[in-house]
């Protein structure tokens, strides 16, 4: 027969207490203590009366703070009866209120420190003003920003921020702006000639861009500009048309001004007459005459400029 050998549970890191309780740990085994002191809620509630759920809950709630439980942890503070009026009085013995009353500036006396601090400032600004000092620092910047514009216009080159390549200065238009005072200065511009077509391209081809030049082209001023540059087109393309041109050749100019016109109307997109070679180009002048005539899309032509491609 085996004999039965008792085994000591401390042997084996357990925790024994004087009622004879294990545990696994110290804190498990004081938890047990205090379980043992705490009855059962929900046996305490007669489920055979009618209640509300959340009144037992609150009725609870209020039984657990009592509890030695609570107590022993730490989680309930006894509330101090005359907390709300030690706080409200300070330490003069006067409430909050009429400490304020007397320690606080009257508004009067505020608003009148407000204009008076308005007027020093102002007779401050004003002197300033006289002195001169705004004036020398407007000189001494413009004429640290002409001496960079004269500086880089020597330099013969310039990077673009759009494309971040370094080009020649040529390849920049040249800007004339306006300041506030009145007086003009030119700079170069910050992107290059390309880039800013292309740029001007993609806002016209934009829905966008269409409507903004659609309303413009109705608009009075438009009207009249276009008017204005058709005019000089027209001087302009008689200048360079040639005596020497037959009946044929004019009328072949006439028939490209009218497979223009076809192409706005089955399409609806705008199309331009180009010529090949440009009539006013940088380096190079070219003719009014049927071979150097294209039919383009507006903003091809746009893009293209006085460029002979």
């Amino acid at each position: 027969m085996n004999q039965v050998v008792d085994i000591d549970p401390r042997a084996h890191g357990f925790k024994i207490d004087e009622g004879g309780k294990v545990a696994s740990s110290e804190a498990e085994l004081a938890n047990k203590r205090i379980d043992a002191k705490i009855p059962e809620f929900e046996e305490e509630i007669d489920h055979d009366i009618p209640h509300d759920k959340e009144e037992v809950v609150e009725e609870v709630y209020k039984e657990s703070l009592s509890k030695d439980r609570s107590d022993r942890l730490g989680l309930v503070r006894p509330p101090d009866k005359n907390m709300k009026e030690r706080y409200s009085e300070t330490k003069t013995g006067l409430k909050e209120s009429q400490n304020l009353d007397l320690t606080s500036e009257p508004k009067e006396l505020k608003n009148q420190k407000e204009e008076l601090g308005k007027a020093k400032w102002e007779a401050w600004w004003a002197e300033y003003k006289e002195s001169g000092a705004i004036e020398s620092m407007k000189e001494e910047y413009r004429k640290k920003a002409r001496q960079e514009r004269e500086k880089q216009l020597e330099l013969g080159v310039k990077t673009c921020s759009i494309c971040n390549e370094e080009l020649p200065v040529s390849l920049f238009q040249m800007k004339k702006r306006t300041r506030k005072d009145g007086t003009r200065y030119r700079s170069l511009s910050s992107m290059c000639k390309k880039c800013k077509n292309n740029k001007n391209a993609e806002y016209r081809a934009s829905p966008q861009g269409k409507d903004v030049i659609r309303t413009y082209r109705q608009s009075p001023e438009g009207k009249a500009r276009a008017k204005r540059e058709s005019a000089l087109r027209k001087r302009r393309n008689r200048k360079a048309t040639p005596k020497w041109l037959t009946k044929e050749q004019k009328q072949q100019i006439v028939d490209t001004y009218e497979l223009m016109r076809d192409c706005r109307t089955i399409t609806g997109e705008d199309y331009h007459v180009d010529h090949i070679v440009p009539l006013r180009g940088e380096n190079i002048c070219g003719l009014h005459v049927p071979w150097n005539l294209q039919v383009l899309p507006a903003y091809v032509n746009i893009n293209k400029s006085n460029q002979y491609v």
